[in-house]
């Protein structure tokens, strides 16, 4: 079938749409062994969507990224899938053969200035009420007791809901 080549240097497809007021833009750029594609309403300010390249994929690495799968994205959440089906919605597998550990889950607080009782992490368990609200029914929640080098320390606590008040059921 037809082949589009583009060569030399860095070569861009731009796709422009002029009709309105605004003019709305996508650009598809080759750099080296990496393809990015860049969306925005100016020209000058172009926020890159995906960065594809033969040792990985980027998508959205915009000052604020929305990523939905199954879904639009959603206001102040990085990453929000949503599914029908009762399958499984992540899954996390490793096929070394080896007594390493692994597949591995990190939640990982990256925080400039770590202090004491910082919040480290939350899992969260939600659900509706019969009235369609969202409500969290339990939680695992983790914060630094101690953020000291070599004395580092963590508490956990595992809350749950009983008769509409959450409480704490124990603590590590």
């Amino acid at each position: 079938g037809p082949t589009l080549l583009l060569t030399g240097d860095a070569p861009v497809i731009n796709i422009q749409d002029d009709t309105g007021a605004t003019d709305y833009f996508t650009q598809f750029k080759q750099s080296g062994n990496s393809l990015y594609v860049y969306t925005d309403s100016t020209a000058t300010l172009a926020v890159e969507i995906f960065r594809i390249s033969p040792d990985y994929v980027a998508i959205q690495r915009s000052s604020s990224p929305r990523v939905g799968i199954g879904t639009t994205g959603t206001a102040n959440v990085a990453l929000h899938l949503l599914d029908d089906s009762t399958a499984d919605m992540v899954l996390l597998e490793n096929s070394d053969a080896g007594a390493g550990s692994a597949p591995d889950l990190t939640l990982y607080r990256n925080s400039a200035s770590p202090a004491v009782n910082d919040d480290i992490g939350e899992i969260i368990w939600a659900g509706n009420t019969e009235d369609g609200t969202r409500e969290t029914y339990a939680s695992i929640y983790c914060e630094s007791a101690s953020v000291t080098d070599t004395q580092e320390s963590s508490r956990m606590r595992f809350y749950g809901k009983y008769l509409g008040t959450s409480l704490e059921y124990f603590r590590l």
